[in-house]
């Protein structure tokens, strides 16, 4: 990516995040349907817009290439199956691997970049876009009017209209999503006072016109005197906003950069009209809402109704700033806990009167520190299911390259964890699971032969207990053999072979550096890396790994991670033993 300011690439970073998360949410473990295709559409939409504007133009020429693939399964009405969502999701986590390594120009040019593309591109296929689906329906029409000397009129009518009626549905739906929202149905639009509703419909439509037909016609179609003096008379009324794109410049650089469009509404709708003007719009059917996709446009309100921009509003806040707010909140808590405890040591030497404002300023206090603590806690925190959703994907796709049948069960993705936390817990659940479909769980030929079922087990747990995190993932592969990792230990020099070792402590010699059965480095294992930064990264959070596994039947690694990443504090029962005082950590059961 080309460098940016650095106050600029702040807040690009920090918008490009929760679009893509936005984008991510609408992703199931089955899949996704055509609104969640419309909102995954709109949210790179803005985003490609967005870092075009920056000059980012590799990120935007990557976004703007998964968008095509959203673009063909929105043009026909169409969701996402599972290996397709898939696909995508993986494309939207490397962009976002992406964004926060904005400063590094080229990661994009990893290779696992061009692979991802790949991947939604086969999936999408020759016929997936709404241009083929078209060009084919042509040809069907060809070969029923060939034939129409052996079908009835009767026969073919029927036939024949109801493509006509397909391919013009189709056609008007493209040209409806050229522009984030359909402007037809604005009523009014005051800007500065004064009534510009003619004015802006008239600088929407063509640009919608040059995104669909290009420049060509333009100048024979419409006013241009009236086109170019209503746009500077707009851009003389607007507050917000940069210059908006004066046509002379859109019209030279469409050939080039026909994204141009996409920038030029940009500037003139979001960031100008969407904030300055008092737009209402038509009213629809009962029970239809507006076609919009933009999210900031003011839709009408009913007698009733609260406007949605009074009832709730959002900022996006770095993710540092809020660890810092959690850290003081933390010091505040400490405080309010030292208070506590001073209370009760001078309590008996306040004043009756005094002793009772007191106990009620500190109740009143204790209160609000509790739910200040509990809203920053929420603010701060992420769903597990962030990191969880990435794995099913994961499995399939290592099941298949290893002709493996694995199903995957996931619980606990509702348990919130510290956004922190959700970057350390990516990498070692991958190696994990890797490793469990690799090493741990056999062929379904494998495990037929031991009278197993053909298709394996892999299950991904998580409970909270306290501020302890607990993520169990067992399979019920071949489990570990004792005898084959104390031969390749010995053999590296882990230990000697006058060592005595219990299975147990065995089996724990994968976490060391280098360590590996695999006699054979492929693109999925042997290489030695991995377990040894599953234990590295987990204790570095101030947690732990426990391996259990029992030969012929599948391990179990368990991960035991602090929820409070050094932001919270404790309950503690404090002790005094021949004048020395000791606090005592307090833990429910």
């Amino acid at each position: 990516m080309s460098p940016v300011d650095n106050n600029l690439l702040e807040g690009f970073v920090l918008e490009a995040l929760t679009l893509l998360d936005e984008a991510r949410d609408e992703i199931q473990v089955d899949g996704c349907g055509a609104d969640g295709v419309d909102a995954i559409f709109r949210c790179l939409h803005t985003l490609k817009g967005t870092s075009s504007f920056l000059d980012l133009i590799d990120f935007s020429s990557y976004v703007h290439k998964v968008e095509d693939f959203v673009r063909a399964k929105q043009e026909m009405h169409d969701g996402l199956s599972e290996p397709e969502a898939s696909a995508l999701l993986i494309c939207l986590n490397l962009m976002a691997d992406a964004v926060q390594e904005a400063e590094d120009p080229t990661i994009l040019e990893q290779s696992s970049y061009q692979e991802a593309l790949q991947g939604l591109n086969a999936l999408l296929g020759q016929d997936g876009s709404q241009e083929n689906f078209l060009a084919q329906l042509e040809e069907i029409k060809v070969l029923v009017l060939a034939n129409k000397k052996v079908m009835s009129a009767d026969a073919m009518l029927p036939i024949i209209t109801e493509m006509k009626v397909l391919q013009d549905k189709l056609t008007a739906t493209k040209k409806h999503d050229v522009l984030p929202i359909n402007y037809r149905s604005i009523e009014r639009v005051l800007l500065a006072g004064n009534d510009v509703t003619d004015m802006v419909k008239l600088q929407l439509t063509v640009l919608e016109d040059l995104a669909i037909n290009g420049p060509t016609e333009l100048f024979a179609k419409y006013d241009i005197v009236s086109l170019f003096s209503d746009q500077e008379t707009l851009q003389n009324a607007l507050a917000n906003g940069e210059e908006i794109f004066s046509w002379e410049t859109i019209f030279d650089v469409y050939a080039t950069m026909p994204e141009v469009v996409e920038q030029a509404f940009a500037r003139f709708w979001q960031e100008g009209l969407a904030k300055d003007a008092e737009i209402t719009w038509l009213e629809t059917e009962p029970g239809k809402e507006i076609e919009t996709k933009d999210s900031s446009v003011k839709r009408p309100i009913k007698d009733g109704d609260q406007d949605s921009s009074e009832k709730e509003e959002f900022f996006r806040v770095s993710g540092k700033v809020m660890q810092e707010v959690a850290q003081n909140v933390g010091a505040l808590v400490a405080n309010r806990n030292s208070l506590e405890n001073l209370i009760q040591e001078m309590g008996k030497h306040i004043p009756v009167t005094y002793r009772k404002h007191l106990k009620d300023s500190y109740t009143d206090l204790d209160h609000n520190v509790n739910t200040l603590e509990t809203k920053v806690s929420s603010l701060n925190n992420r769903l597990l299911k962030d990191v969880f959703r990435r794995l099913p994907s994961v499995v399939s796709k290592l099941s298949d390259e290893l002709g493996k049948d694995i199903i995957v069960e996931l619980g606990g993705e509702d348990i919130e964890i510290p956004r922190a936390l959700v970057k350390s817990l990516n990498d070692p659940l991958v190696h994990i699971v890797r490793n469990s479909v690799d090493h741990g769980i056999e062929t379904i030929a494998e495990r037929q032969q031991r009278g197993k079922s053909g298709q394996g087990k892999l299950s991904i747990m998580a409970s909270r207990v306290d501020d302890l995190l607990n993520i169990s993932i067992s399979d019920d592969g071949k489990g570990l053999d004792a005898e084959k990792i104390r031969a390749k230990a010995i053999s590296k020099g882990v230990i000697s072979a006058e060592d005595q070792l219990e299975d147990q402590e065995i089996h724990q010699l994968i976490f060391a550096p280098g360590f590996s059965t695999n006699e054979e480095v492929t693109s999925i294992s042997g290489r030695g890396v991995g377990m040894d930064v599953v234990r590295s990264t987990v204790e570095a959070t101030g947690g732990r790994v426990n391996l259990t596994s029992t030969l012929g039947e599948g391990t179990v690694l368990e991960l035991f991670l602090p929820l409070d990443m050094g932001n919270q504090t404790r309950d503690v029962q404090l002790v005094e033993v021949n004048n020395e005082v000791y606090g005592i950590e307090y833990r429910s059961l």
